[in-house]
């Protein structure tokens, strides 16, 4: 009896931990993803600027 609640017990933590890895996983791949982003927009926003200034 105790050993059955005892898998259902780590069953239950090893399904969070992992459903929660999975979902902090995307999220710091989706930030990073993001934020490289936005630095090559700035890059490309610059670089248009420098091209408008040798004009």
């Amino acid at each position: 009896m105790s050993h059955s609640i005892l898998l259902m017990w780590f069953c239950e933590i090893t399904r969070t931990l992992f459903n929660g890895g999975i979902k902090s996983l995307v999220l710091s791949l989706e930030l990073t993803a993001l934020h490289q982003y936005t630095r090559c927009e700035q890059m490309a926003h610059m670089q248009s600027w420098n091209m408008l200034d040798d004009i």
